[in-house]
């Protein structure tokens, strides 16, 4: 059996860069949908190479950008590893915020299952990566209960200078 790397399937037509605003309070960035795309095993050197550059075109730089880009990584391997195989990403921006939501095609999770916030166990083959999602990209939300989960991370874009 052969096994053959595909690239992300867009999910949908998006724009390639954010839209930026003056307002009264300064700036704000218009609410808009930077890239959606379903992602697999096979897909996830692709997707990190996409997320990457749109959330640059967006203004993240630096070790926020490289922060962000793994922990990303680590929940969407999350979705492939626990989550049914695969999942759906989408990044966008609003209220100067570039948010991430990765849901994954799995039958959801319990109401009491970890949340990350322990660190796991360090020496343990698996088991930290909502931890260190949360360690390099700060607070994420998880959904819980029946259905796909849907993970958030969020990163605060810089003002524009």
């Amino acid at each position: 059996m052969s096994v053959r790397a595909a690239s992300p399937r867009p999910a949908s037509v998006v724009p390639s860069r954010c839209r930026l605003t003056g307002g009264r309070a300064g700036w704000q960035v218009e609410e808009i949908l930077v890239l959606r795309c379903e992602f697999s095993a096979g897909t996830m050197r692709s997707l990190r190479k996409q997320l990457r550059r749109r959330a640059l075109d967006c203004g993240l730089s630096g070790r926020v950008l490289d922060d962000f880009v793994v922990a990303v990584n680590e929940i969407a391997t999350n979705a492939v590893v626990h989550g049914g195989g695969s999942g759906t990403l989408s990044l966008s921006t609003g209220d100067g915020q570039l948010i991430c939501e990765i849901s994954d095609n799995g039958a959801g999770l319990p109401l009491a299952a970890p949340d990350g916030d322990g660190g796991g166990d360090l020496v343990a083959e698996a088991g930290r990566g909502l931890h260190l999602a949360r360690a390099l990209a700060g607070p994420i939300t998880v959904s819980r209960g029946a259905g796909p989960a849907v993970v958030r991370l969020v990163a605060d874009l810089p003002a524009p200078g």
